[in-house]
């Protein structure tokens, strides 16, 4: 199948928060603060309600490896 994008969706905040909170993402970041869930949650809320913001998921052979 190989590399494939699609649009993000509120069922990707837990993968998305686990990848945000990673320690070597946490290292790489401007902020690198552990995100808060609730926090995660309204972050992602306003990016998938914002016409100006284009979320997508990288996925390989059906499996999420990125955003």
């Amino acid at each position: 199948m190989g590399l494939s994008l699609r649009p993000a969706t509120a069922g990707d905040s837990a993968r998305l928060l686990e990848w945000r909170n990673d320690p070597q993402t946490r290292a790489m970041a401007v902020v690198q603060a552990a995100v808060e869930r609730a926090a995660h949650a309204r972050w992602l809320a306003t990016r998938l309600n914002d016409a100006d913001t284009l979320l997508t998921i990288a996925e390989e052979d059906g499996q999420p490896v990125g955003l």
